[in-house]
């Protein structure tokens, strides 16, 4: 089905910058966009510090469920996992619309937390399950952080720093999810999860700092 839908797709117009810089003077001016804009600084170390803790966590989900649903229903909850994240994708515009990235990016992760928390703190039957319905606001919440990271992207250096920022999640992902399944073993599944829903929190602290700086500069305007 993947492969049907990519042969249906029409290849873009391809608009080239031309330079004459080598690819470390053109890395080089990524990372200079980075250092120059506080902003955007925020908002991809909080990038970073979601995907990598945020991964880390959906992945090694399955061990902490196993000790509360059979191994052949786990799987069930992936799949409900799955179509909620992308209803939460398909809405988010929606919500942009009405609430702003920023408002959105910031209530969706809190939600998130929140009862992600929760659930773990205090396990039952349903924890899967309502984990599940945590992947509408994950949906939604990705747009919006996608698409505050476009708004601060320079145009030349875009595709270069997105890649910067998904370079640094991954090795901070693998740190972490290694990290995790040891602290797994001398602690359980259940406290090491505990223990990154604690460690997200600076994410969401984040965007919270931004959301703050963001209305007092609105005030300011009005």
């Amino acid at each position: 089905i993947g492969l049907a839908i990519a042969i249906c797709l029409v290849e873009p117009k391809q608009h080239y910058y031309k330079t004459e810089r080598n690819v470390l003077e053109h890395l080089i001016e990524a990372i200079r966009g980075f250092k120059n804009n506080a902003q955007l600084r925020t908002l991809s170390l909080a990038r970073v510090i979601k995907y990598g803790i945020g991964e880390s966590i959906y992945e090694f989900s399955a061990a902490f469920f196993a000790t509360l649903w059979p191994a052949w229903a786990i799987s069930l909850a992936r799949v409900l996992n799955n179509i909620l994240a992308a209803i939460g994708y398909r809405l988010a515009g929606k919500f942009i619309k009405k609430f702003g990235e920023l408002k959105v990016l910031m209530w969706g992760n809190s939600a998130s937390f929140i009862v992600g928390t929760t659930i773990i703190a205090y396990p039952t039957v349903a924890t899967p399950l309502i984990n599940s319905f945590t992947s509408l606001a994950f949906g939604t919440s990705m747009v919006a952080q996608s698409s505050l990271l476009q708004q601060k992207f320079s145009d030349h250096q875009r595709a270069t720093m997105g890649s910067l920022i998904s370079l640094a999640g991954n090795l901070f992902f693998a740190l972490i999810a290694y990290a995790l399944g040891a602290c797994a073993d001398y602690v359980g599944p259940r406290w090491a999860l505990l223990i990154c829903q604690v460690l997200s929190c600076f994410a969401i602290y984040l965007y919270w700092k931004l959301f703050k700086n963001h209305t007092n500069i609105m005030s300011l305007v009005k």
